[in-house]
């Protein structure tokens, strides 16, 4: 059970001193929600996925289809501690087979790196700690995070991050072989395999790769800056790529390539102007597939709301399937899944709720395949995945929290694989950021039916409310670690929805006052603000536009007056690593930052770009007078309107 009572104990409604802490509020009912399988991938004749449980936390598990055959290979990170990231927060593709071997991103504790396994415990190892740089205060290795794992020829393609950024790398299964491939800076995302060729997404546009530093190259340069292009959901149609992008005219639309510049074409500008009917749903949440030789995929054009459309790669033959949700309101179809040549997904056709779909491809084969939680309510379908001829999904249900189902399109072979143990207990919600502010606390709670969102409470049960379902369904829109920023009863906050990344949002504590500020990073990536500040009653922070890296930002909570303050480092981003090094000591901010020249520094600012200014080049030229990584744990100390810091020099150290 969640008890918030202590965190409210400065409200008027609070117990009075002496009085025993009581809960205000029950916020999560739910059966434990701790088994959120996800990452289903088939190496011979087992599936291995992630799973999680409250004894093992996040790790590798097999199923042979059966609920007995459904076990845990081997606890990577002994104990309650995670191997491998919750489905709630890990988005990016972290498993590929590659010649019957599993290959995945998991930490041990001690060491983050690209694992493998053939499904056993013994056959469960590291292949390489690709980066071996430490965090500070004993916090361990910053890891590599290994993602968009793809075979493309019998070589594992992944990108990584060695701590000079993210850079393709490949790996024959040995740690000498687990090299990279490019170091451009490239940072990229949705590796694809089209018949033997690598594509990839970058910021401005597609990119293709033989798995050699000479066979990766620039395949078109859709757009450039202030436009980001940011191609997303690349798929492979009998050897033609498909996939949604902005030319900077023309909205996110439809687009294909064949490898070459001059057929990287526009399939179809479905919602004609710069809206787009592709909207900017994220990287990997799969809004397309291949079916039976055509594209399936999610799209709106302009007249009704999101639904199932089909492409044969022409204009005349790209139309869409079926308005499941009938007139303007979406169906928001999603997770399409290719099972035996059946296109399962989920959707809500706003009378059962967003549940299981099936599709042919024709309006007439278009169904509901079962309504798991009867009526107007939702079953919330997700990480469908295809397994040896069977769907495998799992559900949020509030008589039996997180369940995991096998399906094969039909009613009756739509059934239950696993549940939750039966001496699991009911989970909490985990309220976190608690900022007074009119009268009322807000905070992020999840409630088990929709994620982690925005809450207030003013003390009592009855007032103990949701403000906004930011991001609809379970999926959360704010972090563990959210912060909540009072600048004159307007609440600041990091928040991301199903059309943009890791943005800036205010509140005035009402569902129509919640809303975001500005898209500072357009898309689906997110400036993913940070460190945010009241300063003089301005709100100062750090973003990433995309163009310009990590710097100082301001806000007076307008999308005009949301600006960049100073590009500190041209060339680079001024801000790194984890440094919680942000304080506002009378009036004036203080913080840590590289330019450049002068290496990680200490700076001042007072929210205008001549006012922000290095104070002293401790140590001397390009050196840092603290490390690169930075701290999670600030090192700034604010005693009686004086700043007290940790930095080092050559002579000195810190």
């Amino acid at each position: 059970m969640a008890l918030i009572a202590a965190s409210l104990l400065a409200l008027g409604a609070a117990p009075a001193i002496g009085e025993a802490p009581y809960l205000v509020k029950d916020i999560n009912s739910l059966p434990s929600s701790s088994f959120t399988p996800g990452e289903f991938t088939v190496v011979g004749n087992l599936v291995l996925f992630r799973g999680c449980d409250r004894t093992h936390g996040c790790e590798l598990w097999r199923t042979d289809g059966t609920a007995a055959g459904t076990v845990m290979v081997k606890d990577i990170n002994p104990g309650s501690g995670s191997s491998l990231c919750d489905v709630r927060w890990c988005q990016f593709r972290t498993f590929a087979n590659v010649n019957g071997t599993l290959f995945f991103a998991a930490s041990d504790g001690t060491q983050a790196g690209l694992w493998e396994s053939d499904g056993t415990a013994a056959g469960t190892v590291m292949v390489k700690n690709i980066n071996t740089q430490w965090l500070p205060h004993g916090l361990g290795e910053a890891g590599s995070d290994p993602s968009y794992l793809t075979n493309l020829n019998g070589t594992l393609l992944f990108a990584a991050d060695d701590g000079s950024g993210y850079e393709l790398w490949r790996s024959d299964g040995t740690s000498s072989g687990t090299v990279v491939v490019s170091d451009g800076r490239l940072e990229p995302a949705l590796l694809t395999n089209v018949d033997g060729t690598l594509f990839f997404s970058t910021y401005s546009g597609l990119w293709k790769s033989d798995g050699t530093a000479a066979g990766t190259v620039l395949v078109k340069d859709l757009c450039s800056y202030p436009c980001y292009a940011s191609p997303q959901y690349l798929t492979n149609v009998n050897g033609t790529l498909f996939f949604a992008a902005t030319d900077g005219t023309s909205g996110r639309e439809l687009w294909k390539s064949d490898g070459t510049e001059a057929g990287t074409v526009m399939v179809k500008d479905i919602n004609p102007g710069p809206n787009g009917s592709l909207g900017a749903y994220g990287f990997e949440p799969q809004y397309f597939a291949n079916v039976n030789g055509s594209l399936h995929f999610v799209a709106s054009d302009g007249t009704h709301g999101r639904e199932l459309w089909k492409s044969d790669g022409t204009e005349a033959g790209t139309v869409m399937v079926k308005d499941i949700n009938p007139g303007p309101a979406p169906s928001s179809a999603a997770d399409l899944t290719n099972v035996n040549g059946e296109l399962l997904f989920s959707a809500d056709d706003g009378a059962s709720g967003r549940e299981l779909w099936k599709s042919d491809g024709t309006e007439a084969g278009t169904a509901l395949v079962r309504d798991i939680r009867s009526g107007a309510a939702s079953s919330f379908p997700s990480g469908l995945a295809s397994a040896n001829g069977a769907l495998l999904f799992w559900t949020a249900d509030l008589a039996s929290g997180v369940v995991l189902w096998k399906s094969d399109g039909t009613v009756a072979g739509t059934s239950i694989l696993r549940q939750p143990d039966a001496a699991t207990t009911t989970t909490g919600s985990y309220p976190a950021g608690f900022t007074s502010m009119g009268g009322s606390s807000f905070f992020a709670a999840a409630d088990g039916t929709h994620g982690r969102e925005l809450w207030k409470s003013d003390g009592s049960a009855a007032g103990t409310v949701m403000v906004k379902d930011i991001r609809l369904g379970p999926t959360d829109s704010l972090g563990y670690d959210v912060a909540f920023t009072n600048v004159n009863g307007t609440l600041f906050f990091v928040a991301s929805d199903e059309a943009h990344g890791a943005e800036l949002w205010k509140s005035d504590g009402t569902e129509a006052g919640t809303l975001m500020v500005r898209d500072i990073n357009p898309g689906a990536i997110g400036s993913s603000p940070d460190h945010l500040a009241n300063v003089n009653a301005t709100l100062l922070f750090t973003a990433d536009d995309g163009a310009h890296g990590r710097e100082l930002w301001r806000s007076d909570g307008t999308e005009a007056g949301t600006v960049m303050v100073k590009d500190i480092n041209p060339a680079s981003s001024s801000f790194s690593g984890y440094s919680a090094d942000f304080m506002n000591v009378n009036g004036t901010l203080f913080f840590r930052a590289d330019d450049g020249t002068h290496g990680r520094e200490l700076w001042r600012s007072d929210g205008t770009e001549m006012g922000t200014v290095m104070v002293k080049d401790i140590a001397p030229g390009s050196a840092s007078s603290v490390s690169d990584f930075g701290c999670p744990l600030s090192t700034f100390a604010d005693v009686n309107g004086a700043l007290f810091f940790v930095a080092g020099e050559a002579t000195h150290g810190a």
